[in-house]
């Protein structure tokens, strides 16, 4: 009713108008919406750089528990959204949850099925191997989160399954010991909270010169960069609308590589 007093005729339509103005604004969309069908992935790919859709699914045993609401978190379901996307050369940012109730050998099965994915289409852009926060007044809130180990151990088997070109992330406010992951090969810090308040995440807010000071020993240097990565400019993975500001840094790509 509120969305038909705007003048929208769906969801859909009003998430479209929303990722229009932020890029109008400035800004470079990614949209996270859950369950989309064909033609709204395609409607949505002309105004958002991305889309993220998580694959925080756990054993089909443990569904009727865990997410007896939510028949939209079946890893088949999510797959076939995986999927959807990558046909349309939509770039996908994904991620596994970990600690929400999955078995080790179903974060590999799913890393494999990405990775697949991956080898297919070529549209997987990154993956975040994001840790469960339990929340107060929610039926998830005695649960206890992954330990660090856990985390380090979910991170180095994605390493070891996914491509090269993917992109393996974590959510640095929810994490200790962030030098353990760069020891494990962690390059990408993907997104940094800027906020006062962490909303959800509770954790801890890094500035740039924490980050720095933890990359100094390594060698390592931050480096800001798109949500969009260069390899996929590079390509052209975005749409006409998106052109007007990527076109230009895809003519610098090209040109920096006949230079080189």
């Amino acid at each position: 009713a509120l969305l038909d007093l705007w003048g929208f005729k769906s969801f859909v339509e009003y998430a479209y108008t929303i990722s229009e103005l932020s890029f109008l604004e400035g800004l470079i969309p990614v949209v996270e919406l859950g369950f989309l069908d064909p033609k709204e992935l395609k409607e949505l790919s002309e105004v958002n750089a991305g889309i993220k859709i998580m694959l925080d699914s756990v054993d089909a045993s443990k569904e009727p528990v865990i997410y007896a609401d939510s028949p939209g978190k079946r890893l088949e379901l999510r797959m076939k959204s995986l999927q959807w996307a990558s046909k349309l050369k939509f770039p996908v940012f994904t991620g596994l949850m970990v600690g929400i109730g999955e078995t080790k050998s179903l974060r590999e099965q799913m890393l494999n099925e990405i990775k697949a994915l991956h080898l297919e289409y070529g549209m997987i852009h990154e993956v975040l191997i994001q840790n469960f926060i339990p929340q107060s007044r929610t039926k998830y809130q005695d649960r206890k989160p992954p330990s660090h180990s856990d985390m380090v151990e979910a991170f180095e088997m994605a390493r070891s399954i996914l491509p090269e070109d993917v992109l393996i992330s974590i959510p640095v406010e929810n994490n200790v010991n962030i030098e353990d992951f760069v020891k494990a090969g962690l390059r990408d810090f993907g997104r940094i909270s800027v906020a006062d308040k962490l909303g959800y995440l509770g954790g801890k807010r890094y500035t740039r010169e924490d980050l720095q000071a933890i990359l100094d020993p390594f060698g390592l240097k931050l480096q800001a960069r798109f949500p969009l990565k260069k390899s996929f400019i590079g390509a052209g993975h975005y749409s006409k609308k998106l052109g007007q500001l990527f076109e230009a840094y895809r003519y610098k790509i090209k040109k920096a590589g006949q230079e080189k």
